[in-house]
């Protein structure tokens, strides 16, 4: 079994469905909980808003530095054995 499975020379498959789709939907699920919430209420509550805010810009961070959070340094297993 691959640590790192890739399809071609430049698609990683851990990197795409952890970053891309993981990251993508988390900020595409508190958005719709902001929008249900004006649905059902009329408005959206402050401090909703505050964490919506903080979450959405952690994930542009997170596009923004895509790089440093995708390199294999970060997601390889720690070499320690007990």
């Amino acid at each position: 079994m691959e640590l790192y499975p890739r399809l071609g020379k430049h698609f990683d498959l851990k990197t795409w469905t952890n970053c891309r789709m993981g990251m993508m939907g988390w900020a595409v699920i508190i958005l719709c909980y902001a929008a249900k919430q004006k649905q059902a209420h009329g408005a959206v509550a402050d401090s909703l808003l505050v964490s919506v805010a903080l979450m959405q810009i952690y994930i542009a961070k997170f596009f923004l530095c895509d790089r440093c959070f995708g390199s294999p340094s970060r997601t390889q297993p720690l070499q320690a054995s007990f």
